[in-house]
C-alpha cells in the first residue's frame, strides 16, 4: 500500500520538525535562527490556536497506549469526529501562511529535515483525511490499534543504541572485512549510513537533554540570585545611605569595579594607578554635581530680581521688543559659553587620566567607569537635600578608602584593600 503524502501539510509533523530546528539552533549558538524559529511556534501554535488543536489529536493518539480493543477503536472513531469538527478550511489557510514564513525565514530545506514519528504522523494524517480510499484507512486503523492496545514496555524493542566515534570506526572496518566480497558498493554504504544515524540521533538526544537541564539550573540560580539581591537589602536611617546600599547590593556596581582590578597582577603600580583613577572620578563626579546644581538657584535669584514692568510689552513696540529678544538671546549664548569654559578651566569632569601613573591601571579604570558612571548618577539625581548626598558621597569614599572605627579606634579596610589582600595575600596596613 503506497499513500502519498504531503509532510508540508501535516501540523504534527512541522511542529516536531520545528522543536528540532530549536534544539540545534541552542547547541550550534545560531541565535538569529533560534529566535525566528521561537517565533514561528508562539504564532501558530500557542494555546488555543488551530493548529494546536490539530496537533493535540495527533498526540492523543500517539501517545495513548494499553487500551482493549473496543476501547481504542471507539478512540479513534471519536478523535476522526473531533478532527471533522474542526474548521478545515482555517487549518489549511494557517498552515499556507506558516509554510510561507518557514521558507523565508528558515528555508526551503527545513522540510527535508528528519523525524523518527514520521510515519506515524503520515498514517494519522491520512486516517483524518476524508479523501483516503476506504482499504487503506481501514488498514492504516488496524495499525493504530495495535498501537493503542499495546504497553509502553512492549514499543521499546530494538532501543537505539550508543555509538562513540571509535566504536563505529571498528565497527565499519570489521564489516568492511567480513562483507568485502559478498555485498554490492550501495549495500555497504545504506549499512553504514543507518548506524551513522544512531550515533547522530543518540547525541542529538543527549545534547538536548544537557539543555533542557542546563536552562532549568539557570533558571533556578537567577531566581536564588535574584532573591538573594532582596534579602541583602537593608534600610538607614539616612536616605543618602539607603541610595548607596541599592548601589553596592543591587546593581554590578562593585563587581565592574572589583573585575578590572583583579585583572591587574603583573604589578602593584597597575593596580595603584587604577585606585587612583577612580578615586578621582568619583571626587570629580561629585564635584560636577554640586556645580551643575548651582545655576538653578542663580537662576530663581535672577528670576526673583526681575522688575515686573520688564514683563510687560507694549502693543506698538513689536519690532524694538525683537531687536531686545535677539539680544538677550545672544547675551545668554555668551554667558552659556562662558560658564562651559570656566567649567572646563577647573577641570570638572567624570574621567581625567592622570600621565603620571601607569597606563595600564588608567585604561582599566577607564572600562570600569564607562560602566559604573551612570550607575552614580542615578542614584545622586534622586538625592535633592544636600545631607543626604554628602552623606552618600562620603560613606562611598570611606568604602573604597577604609576608615577608623570612632569607637573602637580600629581600622576598617576599604574595598581596595580587601581586593589587594586577595589578589597578593599581603594587606597594605599591619
Amino acid at each position: 500500500m503506497k499513500l502519498k503524502h504531503n509532510k508540508k501539510r501535516n501540523s504534527a509533523f512541522i511542529y516536531e520538525a520545528l522543536t528540532r530546528c530549536l534544539t540545534e539552533s541552542v547547541v550550534k549558538k545560531e541565535y538569529d535562527r533560534k529566535a525566528k524559529t521561537i517565533a514561528i511556534l508562539k504564532e501558530f501554535f500557542h494555546d488555543g490556536s488551530i493548529l494546536r488543536k490539530e496537533i493535540d489529536l495527533y498526540n492523543s493518539l500517539m501517545e495513548t497506549h494499553g487500551l482493549d480493543i473496543p476501547l481504542a477503536e471507539r478512540f479513534i472513531f471519536e478523535s476522526k469526529k473531533d478532527y471533522n469538527d474542526l474548521n478545515l478550511e482555517e487549518i489549511f489557510n494557517t498552515q499556507s501562511s506558516m509554510i510561507k514564513k518557514i521558507n523565508k525565514d528558515l528555508g526551503k530545506d527545513f522540510f527535508s529535515v528528519f523525524t523518527p514519528n514520521y510515519k506515524t504522523y503520515a498514517n494519522i494524517s491520512h486516517i483524518f483525511n476524508k479523501k483516503t480510499d476506504a482499504k487503506s484507512r481501514v488498514i492504516l486503523e488496524r495499525k493504530l490499534v495495535n498501537s493503542l492496545i499495546s504497553r509502553i514496555e512492549e514499543r521499546q524493542e530494538d532501543p537505539v543504541q550508543h555509538l562513540d566515534a571509535l566504536t563505529y570506526k571498528t565497527y565499519v572496518k570489521k564489516f568492511n572485512e567480513k562483507y568485502e566480497d559478498g555485498l554490492l558498493e550501495e549495500q555497504k554504504l545504506r549499512a553504514v549510513i543507518k548506524k551513522g544515524i544512531a550515533i547522530i540521533l543518540e547525541k542529538r538526544k543527549k545534547y538536548a537533554q544537557q539543555l533542557q537541564e542546563e536552562q532549568q539550573v539557570r533558571t533556578v540560580v537567577r531566581h536564588m540570585i535574584k532573591e538573594a539581591k532582596k534579602a541583602n537589602i537593608k534600610l538607614h536611617k539616612s536616605t543618602g545611605m539607603n541610595a548607596l546600599e541599592i548601589l553596592v547590593t543591587s546593581t554590578n556596581f562593585l563587581d565592574a569595579i572589583k573585575g578590572e582590578y583583579a585583572k591587574l597582577t603583573t604589578d602593584a603600580s597597575q593596580r595603584e594607578s587604577f585606585k587612583q583613577h577612580i578615586m578621582n572620578a568619583i571626587e570629580n563626579m561629585f564635584a560636577r554635581d554640586e556645580l551643575n546644581r548651582e545655576p538653578d538657584e542663580e537662576e530663581q535669584e535672577q528670576e526673583a530680581a526681575k522688575p515686573e514692568s520688564n514683563l510687560a510689552v507694549a502693543a506698538g513696540d513689536d519690532l524694538e521688543q525683537e531687536d531686545d529678544i535677539g539680544v538677550q538671546i545672544a547675551e545668554a549664548l555668551a554667558n552659556l559659553k562662558e560658564q562651559t569654559e570656566t567649567r572646563d578651566e577647573r577641570g570638572i569632569s567624570s574621567f581625567a587620566v592622570m600621565s603620571e601613573l601607569d597606563r595600564t591601571g588608567a585604561i582599566a579604570a577607564k572600562r570600569a567607569w564607562n560602566i559604573v558612571d551612570e550607575l552614580i548618577r542615578t542614584e545622586l539625581s534622586g538625592l535633592p537635600n544636600e545631607e543626604d548626598r554628602q552623606t552618600f558621597k562620603q560613606y562611598l569614599l570611606w568604602n573604597f578608602e577604609g576608615k577608623e572605627d570612632p569607637q573602637t579606634g580600629e581600622w576598617l579596610p576599604g574595598y581596595f584593600e580587601q581586593w589587594e589582600e586577595e589578589i597578593s595575600g599581603i594587606p597594605d596596613r599591619a
